[in-house]
């Protein structure tokens, strides 16, 4: 048996992240975004021929979590050590954390 979790509730820890470097890959996204709570889902957005456009998405078990992310992470300048060879490598000078704006939602002003 599954319960399905009503559409409002799926996404509300959804987060758009951008200004990435174009090294930055799915799992480099995935350590960076684990340190502030349970992933359901993280990817990083490519073009065809696999190559990162620099953007990506972060969606968390709860919204207090994608919270976090942003206040920790969102217009800071983030560096991956790389722990298997101690290297650093810049993701960002200033990375661009907000909560991605649910699907099927228009934007009138």
């Amino acid at each position: 048996v599954a319960y399905a979790t009503p559409r409002s509730k799926r996404r509300r820890g959804n987060l758009f992240i951008a200004n990435m470097a174009p090294w930055v890959t799915t799992d480099t996204l995935v350590e960076i975004m684990s340190r502030h709570g349970k992933l359901l889902d993280c990817r990083v957005i490519a073009d065809a021929r696999g190559v990162s456009k620099g953007m990506g998405f972060a969606r968390f078990e709860f919204t207090r979590e994608a919270t976090a992310a942003i206040d920790a992470l969102n217009n800071q300048r983030v560096v991956f050590v790389d722990h298997s060879n101690g290297t650093e490598r810049e993701v960002s000078p200033k990375l661009g954390v907000t909560m991605a704006a649910p699907s099927g939602s228009s934007r009138s002003g």
